[in-house]
C-alpha cells in the first residue's frame, strides 16, 4: 500500500500556478473571426406608400386643396353675315314740262330746281341780262355769272363740233358745277344757267334742255 501524502509546499505552489493561469486567460482577448473574402449586397426595395392619412397635430390646419383648373369657356362665334350689295338705283325719270301750262320764267326755273335738285337757276337773254332767276344766288351774282356764261356759250358755239351744234356745256368750279343750256329764238340766243353741287344724271339733263327749248317760244 502506497502512501498518498503530499507536502503542503507542493499544494501552495499548485494554487499559485492555478491563479496565474486563470489571470492570463482573462487578460488575453479572444482571436477575431476571420473576415470573408467578399461582401454580398442585398437589394433594398422602397417601402410601399402608406394608404393611411397623415394625422394632424392639435391646432394644426389642414392644407387647402389645390383648385382644379377649369377650362376657359369658349364664346360661340356668330356666323358672319354675307355682304349684300345695295340694289342698283333705277335712273330718275323726269318728263319734259308741259309748255302750255308755264306762264313765267320763275315758274319754269322752280320746276328745274325741283326735278334737277339744284341750288340756283337763271335765264340770260341775248344781251347778257338776267330775265329770270330762282334759288340761292342773289341778283348781283346772277348778273355776273349770267353775263360770263352767255359769253362762254357764244365762244363755245364757234367750235366746229363733230356731232352738231352746241346744246349744253358743263363747267366745274371747286365744289360747284355750272351748267349752261343754249336755245335760239328768232336769231336771238338765250342761255339757261344751273348751279348744282352734284353731277346731274344725263336723263335729267336731257329733260331740262328739252323743256327749256319748248318754253322759249312762249316766254321769250
Amino acid at each position: 500500500m502506497s502512501v498518498q501524502n503530499v507536502r503542503s509546499s507542493d499544494l501552495d505552489l499548485a494554487r499559485a500556478l492555478s491563479r496565474r493561469l486563470s489571470a492570463s486567460r482573462r487578460e488575453t482577448p479572444p482571436p477575431a473571426p476571420a473576415s470573408p473574402k467578399y461582401v454580398r449586397f442585398a437589394a433594398v426595395s422602397a417601402p410601399a406608400p402608406s394608404s393611411r392619412r397623415a394625422t394632424l397635430a392639435p391646432g394644426q390646419l389642414a392644407p387647402a386643396p389645390m383648385p382644379t383648373p377649369t377650362p376657359a369657356a369658349v364664346a360661340p362665334v356668330a356666323p358672319v353675315a354675307p355682304v349684300v350689295p345695295p340694289p342698283p338705283q333705277s335712273p330718275r325719270t323726269v318728263h319734259p314740262i308741259d309748255s302750255d301750262h308755264v306762264d313765267s320764267w320763275e315758274q319754269f326755273l322752280a320746276w328745274c330746281s325741283l326735278n334737277a335738285n339744284i341750288e340756283s337757276a337763271f335765264v340770260v337773254d341775248s344781251q347778257g341780262f338776267v330775265i329770270g332767276q330762282h334759288g340761292q344766288l342773289s341778283s348781283e351774282q346772277c348778273d355776273g355769272v349770267g353775263a360770263e356764261l352767255s359769253l362762254a356759250m357764244e365762244q363755245l358755239a364757234r367750235i366746229e363740233a363733230l356731232h352738231g351744234e352746241l346744246g349744253s356745256a358743263v363747267l366745274g368750279f371747286g365744289t360747284r358745277i355750272l351748267i349752261g343750256f343754249r336755245g335760239n329764238l328768232q336769231r336771238e340766243e338765250f342761255v339757261l344757267g344751273i348751279v348744282a353741287t352734284d353731277p346731274i344724271p344725263s336723263e335729267v339733263m336731257e329733260a331740262v334742255g328739252t323743256s327749256f327749248r319748248d318754253v322759249l317760244p312762249r316766254l321769250g
